[in-house]
């Protein structure tokens, strides 16, 4: 408004003048052409109603909170209706396609219509052809590169198979070791977990290659198909294998019924049962997994970007170069061809599908009903984080596929934008989780391996491990027992790799309370626990059998007594009076501490019992969330079709409104003409009405 009224000042006055009245009015009549084939806008917004997630942080085993919330809402709805109102007031530029030929004879009368939101009329095959583009040479150099990590992987499970088959060969003759328990469990969960991920790449791989154009993937495309045979003939010998290690454990759990022994393991046993080789896979898989995503992303990222550039953008770029101009009627020619008022954004409509940037930055390509994204969609997060699956009123809702950038991603159940039922969670650096959700969190039965190798099976209470579970730790050490907001408290018990064992009680993740420690030598403490040290009265036992009374301070025996039997008591006819109240209490610690020992072996076997209520519920949970994660990969291959379709609308409207810039373009250097004195005003008619003609 104050460039067509005259009254801003020119940055320098001596060499343009400021236009006439006349002037303006000229060069305002010779823009309607352009400005009717460059604007359009319309109240039609929805609000973000999906907040960008805080950044992901991978779990450590040893920290007690393991992962975030998931994303959740930032507005209520009511103030989400506030935020729409707000943004409809704005205004809105609409290029809305439509596909079908029926449609076209109304909508190419209609593009004419200055008011119409109508701007391109586009064949449905046209956008299906333009969807099929070359693999360009990165791309291609990035499909090779998952090739060969797949092929690498498949390597390393034919291996795991063959090392599995040893193991289960070989159960019967070992002892009842609950460590190699754990490892076994621990290898079956990588193995099952690798073999998982790759078939996930090699799938987008294959994705990938069938949205290119006829041709121009094909080697890469046949290369994946033939690593998808030989995965599944894998994944056969693999589940094999697996039940040969079930039958094997079963055999030797009924073979052995006596008290649970730690012998250290061989040599060969940590070599077959360790999993390094598999972790190393899991890493490669997911770094290679994130980088195809990002660059997929980024594409479609840019894709978005060159559309919905910024008008109000566009509209301060031109405003300052023709104020440095000094060109009153260059300013009437921006103004009605970007309209009255900034445009805040842009929005392209395909059917009951719409790609637009939101007030908050972020971009959303998807479905919607009743002025809210429901349906399939993509939701893309200004700090590169995306999300592709089901909506239900503004809100991730439903089955998807959560990628965190760049750290992993989610991929299961979801309502009213958080983790909700089953689900797995990927990070970057091999750390995964499979199991059950609520609120956002890991709450229920669960898998997680963590990025260190270590293992843990059991359940999970607001995102850390609380109840009864099994950890299995990459020294060989391990636990099984109860935790509290995760951390070992109740009781279990802890095999150490040096064959030693502590079954009792703990506190706050360290021994306190009543506990047995047996040395792999043969010793063995019988007492109170303080701090995770021998505190208190106990009963000691040497290698040849021989007992001692005792008390403990921090670690260190204070006072002992050799015991001897007599009549069944350990305890000296002719003993003081002091001496037995001592004996007294060693006996007292002694029990307690069987008494505790006890409860945590109950413990151990009720974790181990395959027909028991752990391992029922621990298949369960696997099993929902081998099943969600179907689900939200077929959800997220819905919602990047749709995006692929938008995207390939946008860019033939993009190339058809490049003409139009050049128009605008050309308004505004005739303006500048006819701002350059009345000898040139008459040519600079002339060449407005041949660019409008043009």
């Amino acid at each position: 408004q104050s460039s067509t009224s005259g009254s801003r000042k020119s940055s320098n006055p001596s060499r343009i003048p400021s236009a006439s009245p006349r002037d303006r009015e000229l060069a305002a009549a010779t823009a309607t052409a352009a400005a009717a084939a460059a604007k359009a806008t319309i109240a039609d917004a929805a609000a973000p109603a999906v907040a960008a997630a805080p950044a992901a942080t991978e779990p450590s085993p040893t920290a007690a909170a393991v992962p975030a919330a998931a994303p959740a809402a930032r507005a209520s709805p009511t103030s989400r209706l506030m935020d729409e109102r707000a943004e409809d007031e704005a205004g809105i530029a609409v290029f809305q396609v439509v596909e079908h030929e029926e449609e076209a004879a109304t909508a190419r009368a209609a593009i004419d219509d200055p008011g119409s939101t109508t701007r391109l009329v586009i064949p449905e095959a046209t956008i299906n052809s333009s969807m099929l583009r070359p693999l360009s040479p990165g791309s291609q150099l990035h499909l090779e590169a998952c090739l060969t990590t797949v092929a690498e992987a498949i390597e390393v499970l034919s291996k795991t198979c063959s090392s599995m088959g040893q193991i289960a060969s070989s159960l019967a003759t070992y002892s009842n070791s609950y460590v190699y328990k754990g490892k076994i469990r621990s290898l079956q969960d990588a193995a099952s977990t690798t073999a998982g991920h790759a078939a996930l790449l090699l799938g987008d791989v294959v994705a990938v290659c069938g949205r290119k154009a006829s041709g121009s993937a094909d080697g890469i495309l046949g290369q994946a198909e033939k690593l998808q045979q030989d995965l599944v003939a894998i994944q056969g010998q693999l589940d094999s294998a697996i039940e040969q290690l079930q039958l094997g454990a079963a055999a030797q759990a009924s073979c052995s019924e006596s008290a649970p022994v730690n012998p250290q393991l061989t040599q060969q046993q940590k070599q077959l049962a360790s999993t390094a080789a598999l972790d190393n896979c899991l890493r490669s898989i997911g770094a290679t997994y994130a980088a195809l995503l990002g660059r997929s992303y980024k594409e479609s990222a840019a894709t978005a970007a060159q559309f919905l550039l910024d008008a109000s953008a566009i509209s301060k770029g031109w405003s300052e170069a023709a104020a440095a101009e000094s060109s009153a009627a260059a300013g009437a020619v921006l103004g009605n061809a970007i309209g009255a008022g900034a445009v805040a954004t842009k929005v392209l409509k395909l059917g009951d599908c719409a790609m637009k940037r939101l007030r908050n930055g972020d971009v959303y390509k998807g479905r919607y009903h009743g002025c809210r994204k429901n349906g399939d969609g993509s939701y893309f997060f200004t700090n590169g984080d995306v999300y592709e699956g089901d909506f239900k009123d503004d809100r991730m809702s439903g089955s998807g596929v959560y990628s965190f950038s760049p750290e992993g991603r989610y991929v299961g159940d979801w309502f009213n934008a958080a983790y909700e039922g089953h689900g797995s969670e990927t990070f970057s650096r091999g750390s995964t989780y499979h199991g059950q959700y609520a609120g956002g969190l890991r709450t229920g039965w669960g898998v997680c391996r963590f990025y260190n190798g270590d293992y843990y099976e059991g359940y999970w209470g607001l995102g850390v491990r609380d109840g009864c579970g099994m950890q299995q730790c990459m020294d060989d050490s391990n636990f099984v027992g109860e935790y509290k907001k995760g951390k070992r408290h109740g009781y279990g018990v802890y095999s150490f790799p040096n064959g030693d064992q502590y079954l009792g009680e703990y506190v706050d993740d360290i021994p306190q309370g009543s506990g047995i420690y047996l040395f792999a030598s043969g010793q063995k403490y019988q007492g109170n626990w303080d701090k995770g040290k021998k505190h208190g009265w106990s009963i000691y036992t040497v290698e040849t059998g021989q007992q001692w009374a005792g008390s403990w301070v921090e670690g260190k025996p204070q006072w002992v007594h050799p015991l001897t039997q007599q009549d069944g008591q350990h305890e000296a006819q002719d003993a003081p009076a002091e001496v037995k109240d001592n004996l007294s209490s060693a006996f007292a610690a002694c029990k307690n501490a069987q008494e505790a020992g006890k409860l945590a072996l109950a413990k151990l076997t009720g974790h181990w019992d395959s027909a028991g209520e752990v391992q029922q519920n621990l298949t369960g949970a696997l099993s929902g969330a081998t099943q969600a994660s179907a689900r939200a990969q077929a959800a997220r291959q819905r919602a990047q079709v749709l995006a692929a379709r938008l995207d390939a609308a946008a860019m033939l409207v993009q190339s058809s409104r490049s003409a139009q810039m050049k128009l605008v373009t050309s308004q505004l250097n005739s303006v500048k003409l006819v701002s350059d004195g009345g000898s040139k005003r008459a040519d600079s008619v002339d060449q407005q009405g041949n660019a409008i003609a043009g």
